[in-house]
């Protein structure tokens, strides 16, 4: 994995590379403080993250290649985590890999978990909410993209407002065949 991935987490306005980005491109940039931390994603070759969390809200733009997202809800904690706690903000990496088919100490909730995938292309961008599960591939031999983690609002988070969400060229394969599948279409 390390092999074919790099990631830069000190992608700060110091990086040789920085001036060749604008500031964040999403209209509703205005809507979100500072950003805590700006990650440059480089990969060479077919690559894939585990199943995981971040503490933070995360905009995230494709900028070369293809990456596909999967992920689900916050709510799924309990199912996805040896701990029953739905709380449980410490748990950082899932004790399953249902990609897998490692189902972890509760398959029987863990199988029920419905996960959304998408396929970003070079110029979309995506929003997720802190805490929310997902797993990243990048699905080309070379794919590059950039995100910016921010602070999620007190009390709430921006998943329940209107505003940005998956901004993806369209739904790939897995999330048509889904809908074909539920209208027998």
């Amino acid at each position: 994995w390390f092999s074919r991935y790099a990631l830069d987490e000190a992608f700060d306005g110091d990086h040789p590379l920085s001036s060749d980005l604008p500031s964040l491109p999403v209209p509703a940039a205005a809507e979100f403080p500072p950003a805590v931390q700006r990650q440059l994603f480089l990969a060479n070759g077919p690559t894939q993250t585990q199943l995981h969390r971040d503490p933070f809200d995360n905009i995230y733009v494709c900028c070369e290649g293809e990456r596909r997202w999967t992920f689900c809800h916050s709510e799924h904690t309990a199912a996805l985590t040896a701990d029953d706690d739905e709380e449980d903000d410490e748990a950082i990496s899932a004790d399953c890999q249902p990609h897998l088919g490692d189902w972890g100490p509760h398959p029987e909730r863990a199988r029920r978990v419905r996960f959304v995938s998408v396929t970003l292309r070079a110029g979309d961008g995506l929003f997720l909410p802190a805490r929310w599960w997902h797993r990243v591939e990048g699905l080309t031999p070379v794919s590059a993209a950039v995100n910016w983690y921010f602070e999620p609002p007190a009390g709430g988070d921006r998943a329940t407002r209107k505003g940005p969400g998956v901004a993806a060229s369209e739904p790939d394969e897995h999330e048509r065949a889904a809908k074909r599948g539920r209208s027998g279409r």
